[in-house]
Order: structure tokens, then sequence, then C-alpha cells
């Protein structure tokens, strides 16, 4: 059986990659090719074929199939290599090797390319030198390598993985998420099966880091897998907000493994669990998980009908990842993404629950396409609304045709933010006097104005983002403000596309589902403020109460301290007194959101 799959070009036992992707299944089924990728990934420092092999499996329990797929090894007598149910008869032994991800799967799943992939990770060695993220980016780009056409870059993806090589996984997916390079791979992902995998680290990093330091090998991997490190704990923040719509079940032992006299369980069900997902355990031990002995053992039937819905399903999941993806119509409206407008933030702490909202409320899928989706992101000024919203930007680009950012502190900046737009769009699809507009500035701002928005309302392009930053002066009619605007006048007529809006104003709300920004908590004001203070400080956490977790009040102490070099208790002193100065001198009638201290707005 070894030499038949070496004959059609797939991995061995003999073949198999140290590094890579070995693949052990075509998925062709007649002028067809694969359907789905399946990427199974073994654990830390595994061995890239016998990690997935049970070793137990008796001849009487395997009923040969009509194609006789299962590649037997004898162990204690060398057998004659032959293609029908008599080489089974002619085994001596009772014990076989049994790699089930290609002689279970392929009859189950006949039109996935299914793969292992390797890499050295092994601590005990010397000279392997590694970390998460540097993992990461080296399977990202196997598997860009291994998917280079558009059609295979599409493909829908699902991935196997066990153990702590589990997290490796997550580190590479976070990181697809970002730019244009691996865009595909984060869209085609449709499913993950678990086996075991640590999702908040282990106990267990902590000795082999002990182990390594005392060999004198690289301990940065160990360091990063010791359970609640802040590496996890951002991975973990990012593949949820990322992934959270991707078919996931994830398996653990129930059963205690031995190490010499000691019996311990290395994952238990809620180190193994994810927020939201399912959770199955299986009657073995930790290194259990990834072998099965036979068609029938009964860990593979738990695992069997998961692998196969997720596989059936993948197809359609990955359409609805791509929502721009029907026709070079469509890709002309595609605008490269520019930081034009977009103010720099130089310190962004991570708001994983409100990250998630917003990618539920605005990230465009197939069902919806055609529909606008309208959110407010309102709350005090300094409270981080523009920093969420490009953060929100940055990393979400890659879906979206199209992103442009609209300074709505006024209307003369806003129509100019809108105007300015001409230059990035295709000029061919826009007016005369539109093109003039971007050469030379030879043209009335009102009708570029109307010509960019006319581009939104095409029918076809209906897949852009559009931010409108710091909306937060008060319309009325009559308009008391000259500046003032009316938001709505800018929501084009066209059912399409997706707007954010950064707002102050929570009468802005009844324009769309609304999500109000609340202080920072105490661990992230202090991050804030060491962040910008460049050092580890003493009583921080004072300072971060008495500013009301103010992300932009926090940020603005921490750049004073660094530069005058004041400490904290100097910081308060000097605030307290400059705040009854301007209390002494201020009517308290003029004054908007100063009551908690944190930030005056005159």
């Amino acid at each position: 059986m070894a030499q038949s799959f070496a004959a059609r070009g797939l991995c061995t036992k003999e073949t198999v990659k140290a590094t890579g992707l070995s693949i052990w299944t075509s998925g062709q089924s007649g002028q067809e090719g694969p359907k789905v990728d399946v990427v199974a990934v073994q654990g830390l420092g595994a061995h890239p074929y016998y990690t997935w092999v049970g070793r137990q499996a008796s001849v009487e329990d395997i009923k040969p199939t009509h194609h006789h797929r299962f590649n037997y090894f004898r162990r204690r007598e060398k057998i004659a290599q032959t293609d029908g149910p008599s080489h089974i008869a002619q085994m001596v032994s009772d014990t076989v090797e049994v790699m089930w991800l290609r002689d279970f799967l392929l009859d189950l799943i006949p039109n996935a390319r299914i793969m292992t992939y390797s890499y050295e990770s092994d601590w005990r060695r010397a000279d392997v030198k590694t970390s998460l993220r540097k993992c990461g980016e080296q399977l990202l780009n196997i598997l860009l390598q291994n998917r280079s056409s558009e059609k295979e870059g599409r493909r829908p993806l699902v991935f196997i993985r066990h153990s702590l090589r589990g997290l490796i996984i997550k580190q590479a997916l976070v990181l697809a998420v970002y730019g244009n390079t691996f865009r595909d791979i984060w869209l085609s992902t449709a499913g993950t099966i678990f086996l075991g995998t640590l999702h908040q680290g282990s106990e267990a990093a902590v000795y082999g880091v002990w182990l390594a330091q005392i060999a004198g090998h690289d301990k940065t991997l160990l360091e990063s897998l010791r359970r609640n490190s802040p590496a996890l704990h951002d991975i973990a923040r990012d593949f949820e907000a990322s992934y959270s719509n991707v078919d996931i079940v994830c398996f653990y032992e129930d059963k205690d493994a031995s190490y010499g006299p000691w019996r311990s369980r290395f994952v238990d069900h809620q180190s193994a669990s994810l927020h939201g997902k399912r959770a199955i355990y299986l009657a073995t031990d930790h290194s259990g998980l990834n072998k099965f002995r036979g068609p029938e053992d009964e860990n593979f039937l738990l695992v069997r009908p998961e692998i196969q819905r997720i596989v059936q399903t993948a197809p359609q999941r990955a359409e609805e990842q791509y929502p721009h993806a029907v026709g070079t119509e469509k890709e002309s409206f595609r605008v490269d993404f520019s930081l034009q407008g977009i103010p720099v933030v130089k310190i962004f702490v991570a708001r994983n629950a409100e990250m998630t909202r917003l990618t539920q409320a605005l990230l465009p899928t197939s069902k919806d396409q055609m529909r606008r989706k309208v959110f407010i992101l309102h709350g005090l000024g300094g409270i981080g609304k523009t920093q969420l919203s490009v953060e929100f930007t940055r990393k979400y680009q890659g879906i979206y045709s199209a992103v442009f950012w609209i300074d709505g502190s006024s209307k003369e900046r806003l129509r100019r933010s809108i105007a300015d737009l001409a230059s990035r769009l295709p000029q061919h699809q826009l007016s005369e006097g539109s093109r003039n507009y971007s050469r030379n500035g030879s043209a009335d701002v009102n009708e570029v104005v109307e010509d960019v928005l006319k581009w939104l309302s095409r029918s076809v392009n209906d897949q852009w983002l559009l931010i409108f930053d710091n909306v937060d002066r008060e319309f009325s009619v009559p308009s008391r403000d000259p500046e003032a605007f009316d938001v709505k006048e800018y929501f084009l007529t066209a059912d399409q596309g997706s707007i954010l809006i950064t707002s102050r104003r929570a009468s802005l709300c009844q324009l769309g589902p609304d999500m109000r920004l609340e202080p920072v908590n105490e661990v992230q004001g202090e991050s804030i403020l060491e962040n910008s203070l460049g050092r580890l400080i003493e009583d921080s956490l004072e300072l971060v109460n008495l500013l009301q977790g103010l992300p932009l009040a926090i940020n603005q102490a921490g750049s004073y301290m660094r530069k005058t070099g004041t400490n904290v208790s100097e910081y308060i002193e000097l605030y307290d007194q400059t705040w009854a100065r301007l209390m002494e001198k201020q009517h308290p009638s003029t004054l908007r959101e100063g009551a908690d201290r944190s930030i005056l707005t005159i």
C-alpha cells in the first residue's frame, strides 16, 4: 500500500516531511479537484507520522474495505506488500499501525485534500529556537505556497489541531487577519477540531521552562505557553473576535495519564473549552486523543461525525466569508487601503468585548449583501471611540472593497474629507470635474461631494466601509450652529455598504444599533499609563481611578509625567491645584462632561 500511495505522488510513512506540509490524500474525484483542504497539526515536538498512528489495532477488529486503503506494517515479521485482502490473511502479528487521517477519512470525506503540517518545535533540542509568532508565520507562508492559485486560495480550510500545537494555529489565524497577504486563509477557514488544546496554557510549561533552562536550551516558546500568560490571553481575545462564526468543536481526555510514579490529567474540561463552543470528552488519556485503533473505535465514532459535518458545510461557510468575490465588475470598485485621514493612534489597549460587538455589527456577509449596516459608537469625549474605530479599521480593512475615514467635527471638514476621496477612487468612474479636483483642486467641492456619493451608491459597489468620526455638533432645524449637519444626508439612497459613526451624542442612536463605550477598567488603565510613560510605576492605580478610566486623560497624564519627570503624587497635586483654579474662573453652566474632573470641555 505504501508503494501505491507513493506512485500517486502522495505521502507515505517513509516520505513524511519533518517540516512543511505532507499530502496524504489528494481529494480528486473524477475530473473535479478537491473541494476542501484539511490540515492536521500535531503537538509540540511530536513525530510527524506516529502522532496520528494507533498502534494497538488488531487484525480482527479491522474489516478490509472494497478499496482496502489501510496501510499495515508488521512489527515482528516482514510480510510481502500486496493490494488485496489476502494481505491481511498473511499477517502473523496481531498488532498493526493505523494512520487514521489517511486510512479512515478517505472514504468519509473523499473530496477533501488531507494534509499534515510539521515544524521544528522540540524544545528539548538545543538547536531549536522558536516562538509562537514564528511558528504561526511559518505555517501561513507554507499554506500560501501550497494554495497559490486563486481557486486554491479560496478553497475552504478545516484544521485538526492536537495539544499545544492548537495554540500555534490560533496564533497563525490571528496573524492572518491583519493586512491582505494572508486574507484568503482568514476568510476560507471554515472549521476546526481541537484535540486536547490547552487554550489557557499549562502549568506543565513551568517544568519545561525549568528543564530547558537547566539544559541551556531556548525557552521562549515554553514561556509563552505557561498558564494564563499575556501572550495566550492576547491570542485568545483576537481569535474569539475574528473567528466567532467558525465551526469549532473541542475534545478533551477523560482519563489520567501516567508519568512514572505519578498520574495526572493534562487537559481538563475547563482548559480545553472555548466560550460558546461544544466540548466533548473521549475515553482516553491525553496521548490517545489523536490516535484511533480502528474505524469502530469508540472515540473515533465521536470524532467522525464532527469532521464529516464540518467538511460538508465548509464550502457554504467559506462562501459566506467572501462578500465581494462575485466577479470582475465588483472588483473594479476595489480601492487600496490608505491611512489618509485616519488619526494616528500610538497606544491602543484592546477591548475584546467591544471589538467583538463591532465585528458582529459591521462585517459584511453574503447573507446581508445589499443591506446597509449603520452602527453608532458613542460615549464621553476621550473615552476611546476613535482609537477603537481605528483599530477595527486597520484590523478588518481587508474584508472591505474600500475603507474611507471622514472627519465629522464640522460641516466644512466633512465635505472636504469626502471631496478628497476623489483622488483615491478609480478615475474613469468619476466625472471630469472630480478628476480635475483630484489633479489640481479646480472644481466645485459640492459637485465633487455629490459625485463621490454617487460612486458609493452604484449598484454593485456595496462592500465599502465609511467612518464618520467625531460627529459631535448638535444639529437642529433651524440650525443654531452653522457647522452642524444632519449626518443622514450623507447616508446615500442605496441600501448598501457599512457606516460607523463615532459621537458624544446619544441622540444619534436612533439611526441604528449602538454601543456606549464605557471607561477602561483598572488593568487597562494601568497599561495605558505605563505604555505612555514608558516604564512601570508605583501608585498608578490611584491616578487611573482619579482620571475615571478615561483613556485620553490617562494617556495625557503619562505623556506629561514622561516629559517633565513628575511622579504620581506630584502629578495628582498639580492636577488638583489646576482643577481648583479652573473652577474659580469657569461658571458651571458652561461646562459639559466635566463633572468627573477628567476632561474639561468648554
